[in-house]
């Protein structure tokens, strides 16, 4: 993202954050198909965030997986990442993220990453960096599209210490309203933040638009 000053891997600036994945959900709304694993162009969307999220300089890269959890290790082989299991992934999300919080340091920034959310461009991941590193008072951004919050966000530890005190079945956004001006809001030109991959009706259409953009055509899952 950024150009480190010297090839000296010894002296190399540290990664500007983690990357997390939440891939532990059950897909009931797509019948039980492991939703991280629906197709993206040439990959499955798992991978594909995974790709992107290292490719953005994040360090770990850790996914974190549930019920479906041998399917969506079968797509990362061979990416460099870490693959944890939740055995608790019933409780929420929120339970998911505390999973690899756990395995890192309490004073490094998090880009959250929803499998669900895996037409999301490289570039605005690399924005929402930029935008995090000139706003100091930004612990919480969040991508728009035309008015529309997304994903993936990047949180600060201010607000990960909270994160790992809070009920695993608590949505994140319970939190919002307590930072208040710190919540950071970037504009970006990717509808891929607000398409949410929640049903096969959902995917067919977010790839479809999808597909218009890159000018090629897949055939889907």
């Amino acid at each position: 993202m950024w150009e480190n000053p010297t090839t000296d891997p010894d002296r190399r600036r540290p990664a500007w954050a983690a990357g997390v994945v939440l891939a532990a959900g059950a897909s009931r709304r797509m019948g039980g198909y492991p939703k991280a694993t629906v197709r993206i162009g040439a990959e499955a969307g798992v991978a594909r965030i995974a790709r992107l999220a290292v490719e953005a300089e994040l360090d770990p890269v850790i996914v974190v997986v549930g019920p479906h959890a041998d399917a969506t290790r079968a797509h990362l082989r061979g990416v460099p990442v870490s693959v944890l299991d939740n055995p608790r992934w019933a409780d929420g999300r929120t339970g998911t993220l505390q999973v690899a919080l756990e395995t890192l340091d309490p004073a490094q920034s998090v880009v959250v990453w929803p499998a669900d959310h895996p037409f999301v461009e490289s570039a605005t991941v690399i924005d929402l960096g930029r935008r995090s590193a000139k706003d100091a008072m930004a612990v919480w951004v969040i991508p728009t599209y035309r008015g529309r919050s997304g994903h993936p966000v990047i949180l600060r530890p201010p607000v990960l210490a909270m994160v790992r005190q809070m009920g695993r079945g608590e949505p994140l956004r319970n939190l919002i309203a307590h930072f208040g001006p710190q919540v950071g809001h970037l504009a970006v030109e990717d509808p891929g933040v607000v398409a949410n991959v929640d049903s096969w009706a959902e995917y067919d259409r977010h790839l479809a638009l999808w597909s218009s953009r890159q000018g090629e055509r897949w055939t889907g899952a």
